[in-house]
């Protein structure tokens, strides 16, 4: 009795090794393979061996349509990081700028009591107009210097 199973076992072997195999993309936009095809929806009927299967020469040759989408959107979201990277580094810099800068105004606030203007005149500040840009100066230390 068990010498027949194992024969019809072995007979039946070839036929399975042999069965088609579908290929299709799902809702969420992953290939996916199988020994039967999807209830809904096209597919792609694969002939040749479940094991070791290799495809027609022409799906060899072509990426699938999902799999050429995930690498586009991939490098657009590299290609977004580096811009996103560039900006972050140009912040960084003007906030390290700002932070010599209001540093430099601190230190000439409290050693004199004379500012230049922008046309270059110079003036002498009263104390309630030194007090608000010294004030101003260390605001601008502890946000940009930190």
């Amino acid at each position: 009795m068990n010498k027949l199973a194992l024969l019809c076992l072995c007979l039946c072997l070839p036929l399975a090794a042999n069965a088609s195999m579908y290929k299709w993309v799902d809702k969420d936009g992953v290939v996916v393979f199988s020994q039967t095809p999807p209830e809904h929806g096209s597919y792609e009927t694969l002939e040749g061996q479940r094991n070791g299967y290799r495809g027609n020469e022409d799906a060899d040759q072509k990426k699938p349509d999902a799999a050429q989408e995930f690498l586009k959107e991939n490098d657009k979201q590299h290609k977004g990081d580096a811009a996103i990277k560039s900006q972050e580094d140009k912040a960084q810099q003007r906030r390290a700028e700002m932070c010599e800068t209001s540093k430099k105004q601190l230190e000439g606030l409290t050693a004199y009591r004379r500012i230049r203007e922008k046309d270059g005149s110079v003036r002498v500040l009263d104390d309630k107009e030194r007090e608000t840009n010294i004030q101003h100066a260390k605001d601008n230390i502890r946000e940009f210097c930190n």
